[in-house]
């Protein structure tokens, strides 16, 4: 079979989580069956070039006139994981997003968890498909932290987001339940610390308290489960979970959009997710084994290959 010839016309800058986001994405796709190219001045100066390519893939946001190229060319189209509605809650913000969901006529669509990638998909009459392809990581060249000495039992982790006022104030309602108890913790607010510290913190601590009023595969909790510290959370903020016995069911609600519950049965309800991992003497070593599998670049590379597959028919056989 021959490799997969990708095209990348748009990608995210910085060295947040979309730019990690990306940089694995490359990575993954550099190799084993696939090759991985990023569009430069030269390539769109000459349009041939475009046809040596078997798919063109646009991470975030692009310019019309690629696409207007792509579909003369009859080369299969993808946008995302972060292209559109990044504010869900607001629903299509400008005209650009208008465009893309409704007149596009892009093949697939892409985002990173499911209840998202159905909530896009409500928008994108004008959009082939719609599918989750969740984050990957590195995860062969990471240290195995299972033998960590675990001395927190709990990170506290707080994300308040611009559609949200309450995540703050359930955290301290979840704080004051432990300290009542006796239960060791830390608490870590979005923003407030090094990467390098985060990642101690999840190595040294039993779990991970997540609370964010929405969370989409985030790269931060593959991290947490990475180093060995099971994320709690809801469905909503915690998309990639380890444990059933980690997620938090009585903690939020869709309608519109995701809400938060009683402040304090959500502090509860976090409490009793943490009770029934803590018994769990396997805990740290079958989150490490579990997040490995399924972050893994092999697992990302057959996720790829099986949305390509109906589109790339036997291009590549």
């Amino acid at each position: 079979m021959k490799s997969i010839k990708i095209l990348m016309v748009s990608w995210p800058g910085g060295d947040l989580g979309p730019a990690v986001g990306y940089a694995n994405h490359k990575d993954a796709l550099g190799r084993a069956g696939f090759q991985i190219t990023e569009l430069t001045q030269e390539i769109w100066n000459d349009p041939k070039s475009f046809v040596t390519f078997d798919v063109v893939w646009a991470y975030t946001r692009f310019h019309p006139d690629i696409l207007a190229r792509c579909q003369q060319l009859g080369i299969p189209f993808i946008g995302g994981p972060n292209i559109v509605m990044e504010r869900a809650d607001a629903g299509i913000s400008d005209d650009w997003e208008k465009w893309y969901l409704e007149q596009s006529h892009v093949n697939i669509n892409l985002n990173v968890a499911d209840y998202y990638t159905d909530y896009v998909r409500t928008f994108a009459s004008g959009i082939g498909r719609c599918e989750t392809l969740e984050y990957c990581y590195d995860t062969a060249n990471m240290s195995d932290m299972s033998d960590e000495p675990r001395t927190n039992e709990i990170l506290v982790y707080v994300k308040d987001r611009v559609n949200d006022d309450s995540a703050s104030d359930i955290a301290k309602k979840f704080c004051e339940l432990l300290e009542k108890q006796n239960i060791s913790h830390k608490v870590l607010a979005y923003g407030n610390y090094s990467r390098s510290q985060y990642l101690e913190l999840c190595s040294e601590s039993r779990v991970t308290a997540w609370f964010s009023i929405e969370d989409y595969c985030s790269l931060a909790q593959m991290e947490s489960h990475l180093n060995g510290s099971c994320v709690i959370g809801s469905k909503y903020n915690l998309t990639i979970p380890i444990n059933n016995n980690a997620i938090c069911e009585n903690s939020q609600t869709m309608k519109d959009w995701v809400c938060w519950n009683d402040n304090g049965q959500v502090a509860e309800d976090y409490l009793s997710a943490y009770r029934r991992l803590a018994s769990d003497t396997s805990l740290a070593a079958r989150t490490i084994e579990i997040a490995k599998a399924r972050h893994s670049f092999e697992t990302y590379r057959n996720s790829v290959r099986q949305l390509l597959e109906p589109i790339l028919g036997t291009k590549n056989d």
